[in-house]
């Protein structure tokens, strides 16, 4: 173990909720993936057996990139957003994928690393916050998206 001072160890503290937001986030997200792939295999097993296979129910879970631009970056305009910032590479210099300036990302993650040395899950949970805030205002490519 190495002794750290107090800011440090609060630096910690903070990464490790983040980290463990952001897994969990992670984990919800697999489980819906799974209830859906099963839901999906139920029903084509049942088509195969009736003539007229059901509707899927509305009550399904959406599948992953199913959702809006404030709860996924799975979408069109994020996907936009980081071709046109970083070509799409998470660990490219001056701010990740989204090109994130060091003290937004420091006061949006309390990590004291670059956005380019974090993972993309932990990078995309930072730009929905961002967003939640701000909107499309922070990123200037939101005009070549048209956002």
């Amino acid at each position: 173990m190495k002794l750290m001072s107090y800011a440090q160890a609060e630096k910690a503290t903070k990464l490790a909720a983040f980290y463990n937001g952001v897994t969990a986030q992670e984990e919800q997200t697999y489980l819906k993936e799974i209830a859906y792939l099963q839901a999906l295999a139920a029903q084509n097993g049942a088509a195969a057996v009736a003539p007229h296979p059901q509707a899927v129910p509305a009550s399904l879970p959406v599948p992953a990139g199913g959702g809006s631009d404030a709860t996924s970056t799975n979408t069109p305009d994020w996907a936009c957003i980081r071709q046109h910032e970083s070509g799409g590479n998470y660990a490219e210099g001056g701010g990740g994928a989204y090109q994130f300036e060091l003290g937004t990302w420091q006061g949006l993650t309390g990590l004291s690393t670059p956005a380019q040395d974090s993972p993309p899950s932990v990078q995309d949970e930072a730009a929905l916050r961002l967003f939640a805030e701000r909107g499309w205002e922070p990123w200037t490519t939101r005009y070549v998206c048209g956002l």
